[in-house]
Order: C-alpha cells, then structure tokens, then sequence
C-alpha cells in the first residue's frame, strides 16, 4: 500500500524554494510513498493554506520577512499542530531557538545536499513507527522501502534483483548477504536464487511457491518442509 505525504515549503528565496522542492521529489521518487507538496513564498500564504490543508512534513525557512519560521512554528505548535518541522537556514545561531517548538530537524543551507536527505530519511522512519523501513544501498542512490512492501529478491550472473509491490530494482549484493540481513522480518530462502516475504506467500506446494500476485518461484529439492516450517513460525511470532 503506498502512503502519501502532504508537504509544504516556505522560503521567501525562489531559487531555492525550487530546488528544495526539486531535491524532495527525486528523495520520494525514490521510495514507495507518493507526495502532494505544496510552496510558499511567505509566511502568511502558508498560513492562509492552513485553513484547508493539513501538512505530514512542513520546511520553513527561519529567516523571512513577515512572518518568519520560528513564529510560524510557535502558532503551529500552540494549535496542536503534530506536522513534523524542518528548519531551514543559514544561521546556527538560531538552531537552539529553533528547539522549543520540537523540530525533526535543523538544515543549513550551504549543506542542504547531505542534510536534507538525513531530514527526509528521518521522517520517513518516524511516520513508519509500526513498520520498519529497510536501505538499499544502490550505484547511484539509497532506495529506502518499507519492509511490508518487499515481496522477494532474486539473483542472476551476481545482480539481486529486489521485488516490490509497484517496483522493482537491481542492487550489487549477494542473495547470502540480504538472508542474514532480512530474516528478522520474515524472509525464506527457498532456493540458491530465491528469497521471499513470508507476508507474500500464498502456498507452498511440493516444488514451488506461489505468491499473492500470482508468481510461482521454484523450491530447492528436500526444502518443502522446512519451508513451511519457517513460514508456519514467521505467521505465528510476526504477523
């Protein structure tokens, strides 16, 4: 199931309002989650959007005229706003200010690359309590997918190919290194090339799996029973 995110961003620099929206859309297109994200130009535009918005994550540029960031903050939180808040600035000096009204994190502009992909890591793990989240370290990028949505990995000539429920991606890994990594959420290795979610079984037969969707991957000979074995203990303590 994908999740979507609402977002707003208010910096009063255009240039950087763009990129900041930019940088957001490719972490995201990243991960199985869809956003709506929102940009303002001032303090008061956002606040007006709040009268029919309702934000996940709000990015506030501390320092702007009008109303800046840590006033709007102040009126969130004295709303019971629950939005998680990412400070942005140039100016440490006010990141302790910053700290009375809970934010997720504090950016600084002149690092945005790096910190803003921490912050967005960040949020993503504590708007996920109950389900865990899992890094794919790959060539170009950090693929960062909610355990649930895994459905198996397969190998092929030292590629794993990851499986998930609306993608799919390939990673540099050994299919030995993710069995290690990945039975603690309920994945079976069912064959030298197979590793599968127990959440996507449907049945196991003599010599193969079929999953939810309908693949069947093949079982290793001898396997059928401790396949379900596993599969048996995985319903009762995980699910």
């Amino acid at each position: 199931m994908i999740t979507i995110y609402t977002i707003a961003i208010c910096d009063d620099d255009p240039i950087l309002l763009a990129m900041i929206e930019k940088k957001t859309k490719v972490f995201f297109g990243h991960t199985l989650n869809d956003i709506d994200i929102f940009s303002f130009a001032n303090g008061d535009s956002f606040l007006t959007s709040l009268n029919t918005m309702n934000y996940d994550l709000i990015m506030l540029d501390i320092d702007m005229p009008g109303k800046n960031g840590i006033e709007i903050s102040k009126m969130l939180r004295i709303q019971n706003n629950e939005a998680s808040i990412i400070f942005i600035s140039n100016h440490e000096s006010y990141v302790f200010q910053s700290l009375h009204y809970q934010p997720l994190r504090f950016i600084r502009k002149n690092y945005l690359d790096s910190e803003l992909e921490e912050a967005l890591t960040a949020f993503l793990k504590i708007s996920c309590k109950s389900e865990p989240l899992y890094t794919f370290n790959t060539v170009s990028t950090d693929r960062i997918i909610p355990i649930k949505d895994i459905m198996y990995l397969d190998v092929y000539i030292h590629k794993v190919t990851v499986h998930c429920t609306h993608d799919e991606f390939e990673i540099r890994k050994t299919l030995n290194f993710f069995q290690n990594e990945l039975k603690p959420y309920g994945f079976i290795r069912i064959h030298k090339s197979y590793l599968v979610s127990y959440r996507f079984i449907y049945s196991i037969n003599p010599t193969s799996v079929i999953l939810t969707n309908h693949t069947e991957l093949p079982i290793s000979r001898g396997k059928n029973t401790h396949i379900k074995e596993q599969y048996m203990h995985y319903i009762r303590e995980l699910s």
